[in-house]
């Protein structure tokens, strides 16, 4: 990992217009090159919290966009808010439950988390739930 540190401070050195002295390698190779951690984003050598209820969603995260909203939680600019019905949410994007299902608690983070709307009884299949009209006796 130093020697890539190294290598990182000569081509900066060869790639900048200010002139280059061989004292700089000492001093720039005793920097420490670290991997930036799963909940940070590193931005000019600094670590930074990507923000509350989102994680680095790619490795060597290097900005504040690549932070990923945790499930149920909704990307509103640089922040990751809790998801609110009737939809779901998922890296921070509202997906929508099929027609006559719903979500009702905030936060849901799956098709799992859909029930039937008003009117409708659900019957389970495979990974989801089918919902029929309930049939209402006649007055």
């Amino acid at each position: 990992m130093r020697a890539l540190c190294v290598l990182l401070v000569l081509l900066m050195a060869l790639l900048s217009v200010r002139a280059f002295h061989p004292d700089d390698v000492q001093r720039e190779a005793n920097l420490q090159c670290h991997v930036c951690n799963a909940s940070y984003y590193c931005l000019g050598g600094q670590q930074f919290d990507c923000p509350a209820n989102s994680l680095a969603g790619v490795d060597f995260a290097d900005n504040i966009a690549e932070c990923v909203c945790n499930p149920g939680y909704l990307r509103e600019g640089h922040l990751c808010n809790l998801g609110q019905p009737p939809a779901w949410y998922m890296h921070g994007v509202n997906e929508t439950c099929v027609s006559t299902r719903e979500t009702i608690a905030a936060g849901a983070s799956g098709h799992q988390d859909c029930v039937c709307v008003p009117g409708f009884v659900g019957l389970p299949v495979p990974e989801a739930v089918h919902c029929q009209s309930v049939d209402r006796p006649q007055p």
